[in-house]
């Protein structure tokens, strides 16, 4: 494939690009370790200690299964 030739000159425009595809396999789902997680109590620990400086953390924490492997 030759080079592409940019609209302004003779300058040649190279560019690259990759897709990752970074999940797990279903098949594989029972064998993958679980995602890792805050225990809930340290979690309002944090909020509580932090939500004047940290306004994006959530109020009600994740819902259930939102971080589960």
């Amino acid at each position: 494939m030759a080079p592409i030739r940019t609209w302004s000159g003779n300058d040649i425009l190279t560019t690259a690009r990759a897709i990752i595809y970074a999940v797990r396999p279903y098949h594989w789902k029972d064998d993958f370790p679980k995602v890792n997680a805050v225990d809930k109590d340290y979690a309002e620990e944090i909020r509580g200690k932090w939500a004047d400086r940290l306004p994006f953390l959530p109020k009600g924490g994740l819902k259930k299964g939102a971080n589960d492997g």
